[in-house]
């Protein structure tokens, strides 16, 4: 019952207000466009990605994110000097004992400068979003007596707008080098991608109960991954980092993976595909430490994680945190800079 209370207030604080933060992925490179919409049509031709993350289960009725995104560029050729990117996707956040629900629909628009052994990038997102409440299985603290929760109790609360629509803004810049052209299996390469987002341009209002001043902060998002190759070995080190900045709320993850490549592509017969697995951990600091693992398959890539918790929240969830699984596909024509990550 305890941990039912608890559920429900933390389900009702993060969303009845405006100090909630955003949807995440511990696999935060399987989202692109959702961290950064410069980065749509960058690093593939194509690019499609599925995401499911279930959290707080242990607790009671936990949160599940899930989504689709795809990206794509438009108008790359090799004499033009610069080309589009565009990309769709689609998410829906939902949990709690009341079900609280955030559904997320952005379409992001990206220019793309490519340079002698870099891209450079710049993208506006734009978003209609939806999110809504059932309050009904909802469990508060004034319904309990001192020995018990009782249903029968008033909970003194009350929801005027349990459904609402916001439209919603973003931006951001990103840069992607490669110091040599290269397919996923190089082992004697540096590559680099960092990037800059900011989201919420226009702090629509948030608010289950008409409270006017309650908004949705504006986020800040640092990120980079980075493919380091160790010469004449079959193992690379993918560092990654991300830092999200949300109104009082902060989020740093930093994590490696260690990739080995199992085989090499052939690139003139194409009759051998490059195939790779990837395992390591993450800390997403004061919460979590994560296991992440990958398989790679020519163009397909699927990657698991599971978060450890280790915040104050670990007294009612057991030190279980949350399962995640992540799904990617992209094409590659040899036209430009030809790496894949």
């Amino acid at each position: 019952m305890k941990k039912k209370i608890i559920l429900s207030l933390i389900s009702f604080a993060s969303l009845a207000t405006g100090v909630a933060q955003d949807i995440h992925f511990s696999q935060f490179n399987f989202a692109p466009i959702n961290l950064n919409p410069a980065q749509a049509g960058v690093q593939s031709d194509f690019r499609t990605v599925a995401n499911y993350r279930n959290q707080w289960s242990s607790i009671g009725n936990g949160y599940k994110t899930m989504g689709v995104a795809a990206d794509l560029n438009m108008f790359k050729k090799p004499e033009r000097a610069a080309y589009l990117g565009m990309g769709l996707s689609i998410y829906n956040d939902k949990g709690g004992d009341g079900q609280m629900s955030t559904f997320m629909t952005h379409l992001s628009v990206s220019g793309i400068v490519p340079m002698e052994k870099s891209v450079f990038s710049a993208g506006l997102q734009f978003g209609y979003n939806q999110k809504s409440i059932t309050s009904d299985n909802l469990q508060w603290e004034s319904q309990f007596n001192g020995f018990k929760y009782d249903a029968a109790l008033p909970n003194y609360e009350y929801f005027t707008n349990p459904s609402f629509n916001f439209f919603d803004m973003g931006g951001g810049v990103n840069w992607y080098y490669s110091k040599s052209e290269a397919y996923m299996t190089a082992n004697d390469e540096l590559k680099a991608n960092v990037g800059l987002s900011f989201s919420h341009f226009n702090g629509a209002r948030q608010s289950f109960k008409d409270i006017t001043n309650e908004k949705l902060y504006s986020k800040i998002v640092f990120h980079g991954n980075f493919s380091i190759g160790l010469k004449n070995t079959s193992m690379c080190l993918v560092p990654s980092y991300i830092v999200y900045f949300q109104g009082p709320n902060k989020q740093i993850n930093v994590g490696n993976l260690f990739r080995y490549i199992i085989t090499e592509a052939s690139h003139y017969t194409h009759l051998k595909k490059a195939c790779a697995v990837s395992i390591g951990g993450f800390y997403r600091m004061g919460d979590a430490f994560i296991a992440q693992a990958m398989f790679e398959y020519d163009r397909y890539a699927f990657g698991v994680a599971y978060d450890m918790n280790t915040s104050k929240l670990k007294t009612a969830s057991k030190s279980f945190g949350g399962f995640e699984i992540n799904f990617r596909f992209h094409t590659f024509r040899a036209v430009g800079a030809k790496s894949r990550i």
